[in-house]
């Protein structure tokens, strides 16, 4: 009978269970087990001293005040130079009495998206771009609307652009396209044209496109149902199905036929277009 004892397994209950400060050491050769309480305890986190990163950012803030400072007050930056680019619509005199810019204001002084929407309140400007040109340099950009069209209404003749939207409505017709035969609901610069006949108007915007695209221009222009009547003159015109011209257009046909006319001298008379693209002229 072997009487040597077996300590490889030991329960043990210790009355601080859960102080998990205490480690336990087990000597085998004397057959028992010491326990020793741990002398360290839980390591605490070193907390990250933020006091030089504070100290950095305040100085460059110090350095951004300071060089906005320099900026804003420097004569190197005076505006010496107001550039708007060509246009037909618009002077530099007028542009400064728009947006205030005079010679001799600071170039970082300018407010541009402030001034940007001032001018862009002229409907006849779709986008205007300020910017500055260093060191004494603002420059002007100005997109205009592309006039397209006119109809005639009870306030006079409305201008519309590409798409619709009011530009003017002036006295007198300006040299653009008129489109027959609409009712004028309302117009209000800057906002889209409403017109009673809504399905007509569209037509109309539609086939000014392709006369855009073909390098044409007509005086006047009356659809009616299916058939279209375009006036180079108050009295030469084409008439014909609006399928029929556009495919005129698109081949090149209409535009010999009138360079030939107008080559001749002849300013008056119609032009038919049929099927299969026929052509017949009558005076």
């Amino acid at each position: 009978m072997n009487n040597d004892k077996d300590y490889r397994s030991v329960n043990m209950e210790f009355d601080g269970g859960d102080d998990l400060g205490q480690a336990a050491y087990a000597d085998e050769t004397e057959g028992m087990m010491e326990i020793v309480p741990s002398e360290k305890g839980p390591v605490p986190k070193k907390k990250k001293r933020k006091k030089k990163r504070y100290f950095l950012k305040l100085c460059i803030l110090v350095l951004v005040c300071a060089a906005a400072y320099f900026l804003m007050h420097s004569q190197m930056f005076t505006v010496k130079k107001i550039v708007l680019e060509e246009n037909p619509h618009m002077t530099v005199e007028q542009l400064k009495e728009i947006t205030g810019y005079k010679k001799g204001i600071n170039l970082f002084e300018i407010d541009r998206r402030k001034n940007e929407k001032k001018l862009e309140k002229d409907t006849y400007i779709e986008e205007a771009e300020i910017s500055r040109e260093l060191p004494d340099t603002v420059k002007v950009v100005l997109t205009l609307r592309e006039q397209t069209a006119v109809i005639q209404s009870d306030k006079g003749y409305v201008l519309l652009d590409d798409e619709g939207i009011v530009i003017d409505i002036l006295e007198q017709p300006p040299q653009y396209t008129i489109l027959a035969g609409l009712t004028v609901e309302s117009a209000e610069k800057g906002e889209t044209v409403k017109v009673k006949e809504t399905k007509k108007y569209n037509r109309y915007m539609e086939l000014l496109d392709k006369i855009k695209k073909a390098d044409m221009y007509f005086k006047t222009i009356v659809i009616k149902d299916k058939t279209v009547t375009a006036y180079a003159t108050d009295a030469l015109y084409c008439t014909g199905s609006i399928d029929n011209f556009v495919e005129g257009m698109e081949n090149g046909n209409l535009q010999s036929i009138f360079y030939d006319l107008m080559q001749k001298g002849i300013k008056a008379g119609a032009v038919k277009v049929g099927d299969d693209q026929y052509y017949s002229f009558a005076r």
